[in-house]
């Protein structure tokens, strides 16, 4: 089917004293099909922490913490039909050590809903942010919900904290 939208009809059955009509209303709508570009697929934040990061302390997420690395990704709806995405967020950002990022240390900045036009793509911004987070490599999932898609697109997320300035100076 290459065309969605309402149709109407009428169904007509003949016998040989007798006729049947049935009225038909009939919808059709297409499945949105929203999935990541090729380069979104092995997704890297790089977090540079600030001048005043210290390489020791409690990490934290405050309101007003700075911005210590973004990047974007694209959304690309292959389907004929517009979609909607009602949310994004990420999971819970962990190292090979058991370590964990704070909640909100690693969150998409982007305003839902957004809609997608039919073949159409758009950009996902994804910040770190916060103060005192440990350095390593940490792994996670951005999970993106799309309205009537059947699953939720699904993005391996991985995030290296390097060690701050301050660190280098003291040794």
């Amino acid at each position: 089917v290459d065309r969605f939208g309402r149709f109407e009809g009428d169904l007509q059955f003949t016998y040989t004293d007798q006729e049947l009509r049935i009225h038909l209303i009939v919808e059709l709508h297409s499945v949105p099909a929203v999935d990541v570009d090729v380069n979104s697929q092995n997704l890297t934040l790089f977090i540079e922490p600030s001048l005043f990061d210290y390489p020791f302390g409690r990490p934290e997420v405050e309101e007003g913490s700075p911005v210590l690395g973004e990047v974007a990704l694209s959304l690309i709806q292959s389907s004929d039909s517009p979609a909607r995405v009602a949310a994004a967020e990420v999971l819970a950002m962990q190292s090979a050590q058991g370590r964990t990022l704070p909640q909100e240390a690693v969150r998409v900045v982007s305003e839902f809903p957004i809609d997608l036009a039919a073949k159409s793509a758009m950009t996902l911004r994804v910040q770190a942010r916060g103060s005192n987070l440990p350095a390593g490599e940490y792994n996670g999932t951005l999970l993106v919900n799309v309205e009537n898609q059947p699953g939720a697109v699904q993005i391996p997320l991985k995030v290296q904290v390097k060690d701050g300035p301050l660190l280098a100076f003291v040794l």
